[in-house]
């Protein structure tokens, strides 16, 4: 949302008007991508919580059971990691739009110890602090 170049050229002066309009279509294609309008307010976010409620480990393999929630938007997805690594990309895993969700997943570990982290990102793109085993 911070991210303004045109209105720093137009309040600075610098480049011309076609520069100014350039630089405003990057900013709503940047929102666009992340799922956000640019009616929205940069100042109204909630913070969405994930939680690990269970871990077990079986060898290499591990069953992780975790909740999502966000009490205000609907929640748009989740990650996992492995030893900082997103198991599912860049964009995580979709959910259904529920304001809630508990998700059980088996994951394949490395040998060593292993940091898992789960976090989940709500409808307006606010991704949560990161559960931790």
């Amino acid at each position: 949302y911070m991210n303004r170049p045109d209105i720093l050229v137009e309040r600075m002066g610098l480049g011309s008007p076609d520069l100014s309009a350039h630089l405003k279509q990057q900013y709503l294609k940047r929102l666009r991508k992340s799922g956000l309008r640019e009616d929205d307010s940069p100042l109204d976010f909630h913070l969405p919580v994930a939680a690990i409620q269970s871990f077990v480990q079986d060898k290499k393999y591990a069953t992780i059971t975790f909740t999502l929630g966000d009490s205000q938007y609907p929640i748009r997805g989740y990650n996992i990691f492995i030893n900082d690594v997103p198991l599912y990309g860049f964009t995580g895993k979709s959910v259904d739009g529920k304001s809630s969700a508990v998700i059980k997943e088996k994951l394949e570990l490395t040998s060593g110890q292993n940091k898992i982290e789960v976090s989940c990102t709500n409808a307006r793109g606010t991704e949560s602090n990161r559960a931790l085993t």
